[in-house]
């Protein structure tokens, strides 16, 4: 290879297709993240691999052909090329590459500071990043708030930027705020759950209940029994966490809840964590409504452990294409992107019925399953090292509260930095001797 060559460098056109290529991967890896059939490793080989390849495939570029990469990509309404923008940022070799990522972070807003946040907060960080620390604290609450995110990802100590977020005085940026308060020591945490619970915001709420019971901070149960009972706005993550840390009279809401059409969902998403013959019993009845069987079919599944596909407890689709209405009908604002639900095997009721008069012996009555075993804090840890993708953050975030915090594994991170948190609980978990 002449000297002339190997100076020109990569091609800008490879450099291009690998940006694009980043951007579609990281689309797909995100909803990968919820995934009904792969687990963590597969999600790593099928995608998060070549992922990275991609990124390492724009990284090669000179600074000068990294700089037009990075301004094309934050150019384009795809949010997907802002959140590769900022990774690529972040993990650059060159350091002053950080203090470019903290100019264009500090000159985003809304959705984009939301992307470019999501970029940032899986990549490794070192000393470098404080130069996008200080400028982020000094711009705005929003900034701040997208500081607090990151932080809180990261796990990495909470400063004056928690406070300085809360004034944005807007709901994304105090969600944000009280999640993160989750990881405060008392009586900090405290302090923040109180002001949350008493917000006027649903999701503010909500958000406060979860952190407060990250903690164990007593206030926040009652106020998780009454929004799930009066089905406030976001009384789906109420029933929840009634399935996963309440009782029989808690289980009896979610039942009760089955009956309402627009808590359907949100109740059977809760029955796969209550775990019982009785949640059991209410799949296999769900399975014959249209409607519900989809997600009936999950938390049967969720439950007992089988897989539906595998084992040919599905349904026939029909494949019919729905009639078109006349063009002057047809609403051109509809969402026509369908619900990661509606994309769930198809339960059939009568081979689901056979498989449970099968093996519905073995499921001791008032006992909690998880994925077909009696539920303990290890089945927790299986299902989350090898388990589908669909649950983990429940599965987590139900670790966390179980072991008062001594395991922590971030659902969304990156595979290899999931798999340390992961090992770590396995350590820990042996430890204790659990």
């Amino acid at each position: 290879m002449s000297a002339n060559i190997a100076a020109a460098g990569p091609f800008p056109d490879i450099v291009e297709e690998n940006l694009d290529e980043a951007a579609f991967l990281w689309g797909r890896w995100e909803t990968e993240l919820a995934s009904l059939t792969r687990n963590l490793d597969e999600v790593w080989s099928w995608t998060e691999d070549r992922l990275n390849g991609a990124i390492d495939g724009v990284l090669v570029a000179s600074d000068p052909l990294l700089t037009q990469v990075i301004d094309r990509a934050l150019s384009l309404r795809d949010l997907n090329f802002h959140t590769v923008a900022a990774h690529l940022l972040t993990v650059a070799p060159d350091p002053q590459a950080r203090a470019r990522l903290a100019q264009l972070v500090c000159e985003a807003q809304g959705a984009s500071l939301a992307a470019m946040a999501r970029g940032i907060e899986v990549s490794p960080l070192d000393g470098t990043f404080s130069t996008v620390t200080r400028a982020l604290l000094k711009k705005s609450p929003q900034h701040c708030a997208a500081l607090v995110r990151v932080k809180s990802f990261q796990r990495a100590k909470l400063g004056d930027e928690l406070a300085a977020a809360y004034e944005a005085d807007t709901v994304p940026e105090q969600v944000i705020v009280m999640r993160a308060a989750g990881t405060l020591p008392e009586p900090a945490v405290t302090d923040w759950v109180e002001r949350g619970l008493a917000h006027s915001s649903p999701a503010v709420r909500i958000a406060a209940v979860e952190s407060g019971l990250r903690q164990r901070v007593r206030a926040v149960w009652g106020t998780a029994r009454e929004i799930a009972a009066a089905q406030e706005p976001g009384f789906g993550t109420s029933l929840r966490l009634l399935a996963m840390f309440g009782k029989a009279p808690d289980h009896r809401v979610i039942v009760e809840a089955l009956a309402d059409e627009k808590a359907a969902r949100a109740a059977f998403w809760a029955l796969g964590h209550v775990g019982t013959r009785e949640a059991v019993e209410q799949c296999l009845a769900g399975m014959h409504d249209p409607a519900r069987a989809r997600v009936a079919g999950e938390a049967y599944a969720c439950i007992t452990g089988i897989d539906l596909a595998r084992e040919r407890l599905t349904a026939k689709e029909s494949g019919d294409t729905p009639s078109l209405p006349p063009f002057e009908e047809d609403d051109l604002d509809a969402d026509l992107v369908p619900h990661r639900e509606d994309l769930w095997p198809l339960p059939d009721p009568t081979a689901c019925a056979a498989h449970w008069g099968r093996e519905g012996a073995r499921f001791a009555p008032n006992t909690r399953y998880l994925r077909g075993k009696p539920f303990d804090v290890n089945g927790l840890m299986d299902a989350i090292d090898k388990g589908p993708m669909l649950r983990r953050a429940d599965y987590a975030l139900e670790l966390y509260v179980r072991t008062s915090g001594a395991c922590d594994v971030e659902t969304r991170a990156a595979s290899f930095a999931q798999r340390r948190m992961i090992a770590a609980a396995h350590a820990r978990l042996g430890a204790a001797g659990k």
